[in-house]
């Protein structure tokens, strides 16, 4: 059955993968689950490529590792899943960035931890979750660099990047500096760049 495959694969990865990466295949799971039901994954096969047609990429990936998983278990001859992605028709707006006239309305309406957070998005361009991993300890104020090099998960815990490739360093302008040493003299060296309450202060 769908459910009992999925469970052993999932219990397989649990040591080698992220807690978040095994968070959303859970989440795949359920989604399975609803839209096939607990059935034997003979039954569903590549009868149901529509399904993973107008899914994320994931979907197709997990379920042909179940496929893997069912082949070496009951010694079948499954074929995986293969599907071409239909392409979106709709048209993307072009993105227009904030002049600087408009960063600096932001961040002088803004304060506290939204302050801090904003101020790092605008002049480094880092992803969120990069953002909200920074410790004090990852700033070079002499040779004006930011290193990445963690990440927070959706679990508030703080980890690796999934890739290498995601490890950098990254300018400190000069706005971004004169604004963190600032900052520098109300916080202990070992904090969160943010605070350590963090997800509570940039939701409030």
């Amino acid at each position: 059955k769908l459910m009992d495959l999925a469970d052993e694969l999932l219990n397989s990865l649990q040591q080698s993968l992220k807690n978040s990466t095994i968070y959303t295949y859970k989440s795949v799971v359920k989604n399975l689950l609803e839209f096939f039901g607990n059935k034997d994954i003979r039954i569903i096969g590549s009868s149901q490529k529509s399904f993973f047609e107008n899914k994320h990429i994931r979907y197709t990936c997990f379920f042909n590792r179940l496929i893997d998983l069912a082949n070496q278990k009951q010694d079948l001859n499954l074929k995986p899943i293969k599907v071409k992605k239909i392409k979106s028709k709709i048209v993307q707006d072009e993105i227009k960035p904030f002049s600087l006239d408009e960063i600096e309305t932001i961040l002088n309406h803004a304060s506290g931890q939204l302050k801090t957070y904003l101020f790092i998005a605008f002049f480094t361009g880092a992803r969120s979750n990069e953002i909200l991993a920074l410790r004090w300890e990852d700033l070079d104020f002499e040779n004006n660099k930011i290193a990445i090099i963690k990440t927070r998960d959706i679990f508030g815990e703080i980890t690796t990047p999934k890739t290498k490739r995601s490890m950098r360093y990254i300018d400190m302008l000069e706005p971004l500096k004169k604004y963190l040493l600032e900052l520098k003299q109300t916080q202990d060296n070992d904090e969160n760049l943010l605070g350590e309450d963090i997800r509570e202060g940039l939701t409030a």
